[in-house]
């Protein structure tokens, strides 16, 4: 009998499927099976795939000759599961040592609980997520949702919950065709319909937030295309359910709702023409859900879609006006002497523009030790202790903190001005 299936999406994962995989496969049990999907990957991730399977017993490799994305890749890994639960795995993360014991003992134990959730640790920072559910204990008289301390600052991450799969089929569960940020529609399905639930304490999930160039952190076309069809489908669940949602879930729908939102109207920015096109026209395509969307504390995404045959005019307007506001800010710094702090997908759309604009950048700089020595736009990533080696040559250098947290601003420019940077060439770019 099998009780837990381990679903791992893998597309030319081949610099850390051997870490996954090991970290899966040393402690994988009879009742165990693991699935990997291939996705169509063009590296070496099929043949390292093969090796587990021929080492291990327990591993089915299902084998896509066409990339269709993560989202088909999952659901697939579900239509073939045998086991009683699932449990979602990229194929950059890992899992810790020991921790298929603890998910079965709890899977057993709990046997008709629908959901589990876990607490993971990333990687880079070898530390407790903060950002998922902060209670270590289940309260069955209320919402799985009250769990959540912020829900500004949670991820809606796949691989933090072990399903049910009787529960995901019965609610017709299972990820929409978003390329990006798909998790948030399925996440959003699951937290709402959810009745029965237990929180795993003990870490068992790690996560790996270190790659500055991966999937998440995509500028442009490929986000603002994901975010319009999340604002769809999340806007959808309101309509449809709207008497069975309280008011917390309620509230979660439109933190997700804004999540989507503020991540739509940066990555217009480096859009072109052609490309606002096409969204300008799946949103008048859905222009009757989507002009019921709820008003948030955002840029209102009902300016946008107000009339129907205004959104592409719209769209155009709201974009020039952005990078007018960039050029604004980069007209009063001196040529060629410009860095630009932090390496996040906001950063990468700043550079994008200013790259547009003819701006030369000199330096990335991140805090995040393993973002450096990394290439971000074409642009080496460097950490901090870079500006301290070389102040007397940068000592009157520009520096551009795109950062969209005024606090996270705040933080840098006090970092910045110790090292000995005049606080006034540090500029917030909050678009």
């Amino acid at each position: 009998m099998i009780e837990l299936s381990i679903i791992v999406p893998v597309y030319n994962s081949e610099k850390y499927i051997r870490d996954c995989l090991n970290s899966i496969c040393k402690q994988i049990k009879n009742e165990v099976e693991l699935i990997l999907v291939n996705d169509g990957s063009k590296d070496a991730s099929l043949k390292i795939c093969k090796y587990f399977s021929k080492k291990y017993k327990n591993i089915k490799i299902i084998n896509e000759k066409k990339n269709r994305g993560v989202s088909y890749s999952r659901n697939v890994g579900i239509k073939n599961s045998g086991g009683k639960y699932i449990l979602f795995c990229d194929s950059d993360d890992q899992l810790i040592n020991h921790s298929i014991n603890k998910i079965l003992y709890n899977i057993k134990k709990f046997s008709n609980t629908e959901i589990f959730v876990l607490r993971n640790k990333i990687i880079s920072q070898n530390s407790v997520d903060k950002n998922q559910f902060t209670s270590a204990y289940s309260n069955k008289k209320k919402s799985i949702l009250n769990n959540i301390k912020n829900f500004k600052k949670f991820r809606a991450t796949c691989w933090n919950f072990i399903i049910q799969k009787r529960f995901l089929l019965f609610k017709k569960i299972k990820f929409k065709n978003i390329e990006v940020f798909e998790d948030q529609v399925f996440i959003s399905n699951l937290l709402c319909n959810t009745k029965s639930y237990k929180i795993i304490n003990k870490p068992v999930y790690l996560n790996r937030t270190i790659e500055p160039n991966s999937l998440s952190n995509k500028t442009g076309y490929t986000i603002v295309n994901s975010c319009a069809k999340i604002l769809y489908e999340i806007t959808n669940i309101l309509l449809n359910r709207e008497n069975l949602l309280n008011e917390k879930k309620v509230s979660f729908l439109k933190s997700r709702l804004k999540y989507a939102s503020d991540r739509f109207f940066i990555h217009i920015l480096t859009c072109d023409s052609s490309e606002i096109k096409k969204i300008s026209k799946y949103l008048s395509k859905n222009y009757f859900i989507l002009s019921k969307f709820p008003k948030l504390n955002t840029y209102n995404f009902i300016r946008i879609i107000k009339e129907r045959k205004n959104i592409e005019k719209n769209l155009f307007k709201y974009q020039r006006k952005k990078i007018s506001f960039i050029k604004n800010i980069v007209m009063k710094i001196e040529k060629n002497k410009l860095i630009v702090f932090c390496a996040g997908s906001y950063s990468k759309v700043i550079l994008k523009s200013l790259y547009k604009l003819g701006v030369k950048v000199h330096t990335i700089i991140d805090n995040n030790r393993h973002y450096s020595g990394k290439q971000f736009n074409n642009t080496k990533i460097k950490n901090p202790l870079y500006l301290k080696k070389n102040f007397r040559q940068l000592s009157d250098y520009n520096f551009l903190v795109c950062n969209k947290n005024f606090l996270a601003f705040s933080k840098i420019k006090i970092q910045l001005g110790k090292i000995g940077f005049n606080k006034k060439k540090i500029i917030h770019v909050g678009i």
